[in-house]
């Protein structure tokens, strides 16, 4: 190097191929870098290892377990000092508890705050089966679909190009055949056929309910066929009936109804199910029954 026009001697110890530290060196690199740091802050300007420095810090540094239990010991001795005379074992526990209490308490303000990240954070929620997978719903689509092509069938054409039956009139000469291209049955239908239909929609042939089968006395097979046994159970259900709406109302209709369907019934179920109170079922009872 050169300086003020003189050479500087480059120390020996450079030109050695095996360059090693000295004991001021080794001194230097010993010393803490908060001490580093505090010295070059008053001396020099800031410089690259401010930041560093500030890393450091106690308070952004990670507690282990001697931080934890000086802690614990140092709210112990705070408690302790609150004990006026020699404490006793009782008080010595309620002490550690108490010490105890603070810290697991300091600990929930600092996750509560993000200071520290909490133990739910780090649980995996990943699902174990491999097999899981989504799929499309395609029947969903299928009605969307469906429905939109209904929509633009119905209204699109219609609006856009609008005609009015007189010119559809106009267009159409009289002589042609409108029938043409339409596929019509010219087979009739035969009058078994047609009474069978009329038989089984009177009398709720296809009612799959059991107040259809109840009353549905026809049998459509190759012959059409009257249950009356159908019937004269119908007729037996519909004689008292008769008699008690005649006599009682609709509230003599609904008991005897009741006992006709269940069965064997007491006046407090009779009450409960027919929803009326006591009072009324007991007379109606000895006066229907």
């Amino acid at each position: 190097m050169e300086e003020d026009g003189r050479a500087t001697p480059t120390p020996s110890r450079l030109h050695s191929p095996s360059c090693s530290f000295n004991q001021a060196d080794k001194e230097m690199v010993a010393k803490p870098l908060a001490e580093r740091g505090a010295g070059h802050r008053t001396s020099h300007a800031p410089s690259a290892l401010d930041p560093a420095i500030e890393i450091v810090d106690p308070r952004f540094q990670l507690n282990n377990c001697l931080d934890h239990l000086g802690k614990h010991i140092k709210y112990e001795a705070e408690e302790k000092t609150k004990i006026a005379g020699s404490p006793t074992a009782k008080e010595l526990r309620e002490v550690q508890e108490t010490a105890e209490a603070r810290l697991k308490r300091e600990e929930e303000e600092a996750e509560s705050v993000g200071l520290k990240r909490k133990p739910e954070d780090l649980i995996s929620h990943r699902s174990s089966k491999d097999d899981v997978y989504f799929r499309v719903n395609f029947d969903k689509f299928n009605t969307h679909i469906r429905n939109k092509l209904i929509e633009m069938a119905a209204s699109g054409d219609r609006q856009k190009n609008p005609t009015s039956t007189a010119a559809i009139t106009i267009l159409i000469s009289a002589d042609d055949d409108l029938l043409t291209g339409l596929v019509l049955s010219t087979k009739k239908a035969s009058r078994a056929s047609l009474v069978k239909d009329n038989l089984g929609l009177m009398y709720a042939v296809d009612n799959p309910m059991p107040a259809g089968k109840v009353v549905s006395f026809i049998s459509l097979a190759d012959n059409i066929d009257v249950e009356f046994e159908i019937v004269s159970k119908c007729l037996r259900r519909r004689v008292p009936k008769a008699v008690a709406r005649e006599q009682h109302g609709d509230v003599g209709v609904r008991i005897v109804r009741l006992l006709l369907d269940i069965g064997k019934m007491d006046d407090k179920q009779i009450a409960k199910v027919a929803k009326m109170p006591n009072y009324v079922v007991q007379p109606l009872l000895a006066t229907v029954v």
